[in-house]
């Protein structure tokens, strides 16, 4: 594959990059600030159509940009963005706010669930290979299923935006904390009773997912922490009790013994398996939720 580079993925590790400047002594945080902020700029300034959509992935090898298609893991972008500097605010709030209103327009379905991927052209980067190989045939549609890690990407941006937008009550912004509260609401409804959710709602026989379920709750914990909606931290905690169940135990060294193991059987636009596996950013999803859980709980 190529090797390629996703904006909005940019905007993702910009915010972990940001919260290690926050941490780190004054050696290392001018390094990690400037490299946050430059990962935002990538997605604000290179990253999107005039429309919102991902207007296309960067080809470090030819060193061009390419449009691949849309894609639901672009939603996450606004959690990088909300974590910007007060200065950049105003004009980030406005950039996630467009971003936010074109993807719920395009890909967010009646019952609130976003669905996978879409072809959207418009105002985007030259074209290239399209990511699912059914655009091909059907450039209009993918084969629908309900990609449930997705549906966290999706909450973690919409969540992000609402953060940009506290304080302001303006038409838009109403719209979106009404779409973000329509996803919380659809994820709540299809937790199933271990407190899991599937790697995709409809392909039940692909198993539950240990690294949706982890970042499903970390989601909803940033999405009640921001709208003040704790209708939902029953649910996190019931995740997370799946999760500790999902503990890799004794046939792992003891270092990752405490990792949440998947057994679901995932079938990826990179690779199909269909054996168990240790999931390190599941764990680090798990701790950051655990974190924000408490958080939560103390201000309840």
């Amino acid at each position: 594959m190529t090797e390629w580079v996703a904006p909005f993925n940019a905007a993702f590790i910009a915010a972990g990059l940001d919260e290690l400047a926050r941490a780190v002594g004054e050696v290392d945080q001018e390094r990690y600030a400037a490299s946050a902020t430059a990962g935002y700029a990538c997605l604000a300034k290179k990253g999107l159509t005039k429309q919102g959509g991902l207007s296309g992935y960067y080809f470090t090898t030819s060193g061009t940009w390419q449009y691949l298609g849309q894609i639901n893991d672009s939603f996450i972008a606004g959690r990088g963005l909300s974590r910007c500097s007060e200065t950049q605010r105003n004009e980030y709030a406005a950039i996630a706010t467009r971003m936010a209103l074109y993807m719920t327009d395009k890909a967010q379905q009646a019952d609130g669930h976003v669905r996978r991927a879409w072809h959207d052209p418009a105002g985007a980067a030259p074209a290239g290979v399209p990511l699912f190989p059914e655009w091909n045939v059907h450039p209009d549609r993918v084969v629908e299923k309900i990609f449930m890690r997705g549906q966290a990407w999706a909450l973690f941006g919409l969540a992000g935006t609402c953060r940009l937008l506290q304080g302001q009550y303006s038409a838009q912004a109403m719209q979106i904390r009404e779409r973000t509260a329509g996803l919380a609401g659809y994820i709540m409804r299809v937790q199933r009773a271990n407190g899991s959710w599937l790697y995709s709602q409809k392909q039940e026989g692909l198993g539950e997912c240990v690294k949706g379920t982890a970042a499903l709750a970390l989601a909803l914990a940033e999405y009640a922490a921001v709208s003040g909606d704790c209708s939902v931290v029953p649910g996190i905690s019931k995740a997370l009790g799946y999760l500790e169940q999902c503990s890799a135990g004794s046939i792992v060294p003891p270092s990752l013994a405490t990792l949440p193991m998947d057994r679901s059987e995932e079938g990826g636009i990179i690779y199909y398996r269909n054996r168990p596996m240790v999931c390190a950013y599941a764990g680090a999803l798990e701790l950051l939720a655990r974190v924000r859980l408490q958080e939560l709980e103390g201000t309840a």
